[in-house]
């Protein structure tokens, strides 16, 4: 299933339909003043994402088999949270590599130090935000702009050296 709705959103995000959409998050405003209605196309993906939503929400009543008030606490909210800012936003593959990444960690955490799991969760969150605040998508955009900047000054040294020779 979650092959089938990233898929989707893949397919969404990819057309012109989601070029609008990242048209009103980079600049509402101007998107209205060139006559498109943001509201429409705001109204449409809040409704894709309320219905992937509650077919997130069906399946996980289903492979729990059970539904608690405890279940809508704040924790399972941050845990949301966490799983998007470890990913990345702004990214489809990066919310479900934070989902993994994460969960592990709160096994693991839950396991070992069952009185403090929460709060190395917080403290991994706290890292995260002021040392990648983009997520772990925005490592390989960082790789490769300082590969792009290495070897641009690398050609710039050639190009120097070149000028050199023939002065």
């Amino acid at each position: 299933m979650l092959a089938a709705v990233f898929y989707f959103c893949f397919k969404l995000v990819n057309s012109r339909f989601g070029k609008v959409l990242i048209a009103i998050r980079d600049g509402e405003n101007r998107l209205r003043f060139s006559g498109y209605n943001t509201a429409y196309y705001k109204m449409v993906v809040f409704t894709l994402s309320a219905g992937i939503a509650g077919l997130a929400g069906m399946l996980f009543v289903l492979q729990i088999r059970i539904i608690t008030p405890t279940m809508i606490d704040i924790i399972p909210s941050i845990e949301m949270a966490l799983w998007v800012a470890i990913g990345g936003r702004g990214t489809l593959l990066g919310p479900v590599f934070g989902a993994i990444l994460a969960n592990a960690g709160t096994t693991f955490f839950s396991e070992t130090y069952p009185e403090l799991w929460t709060y190395f969760i917080g403290l991994v969150f706290i890292v995260v935000i002021v040392f990648l605040p983009g997520g772990l998508m925005s490592i390989g955009n960082k790789l490769k702009r300082k590969r792009r900047s290495s070897d641009h000054e690398k050609a710039e040294q050639q190009a120097g050296a070149a000028t050199d020779k023939h002065s």
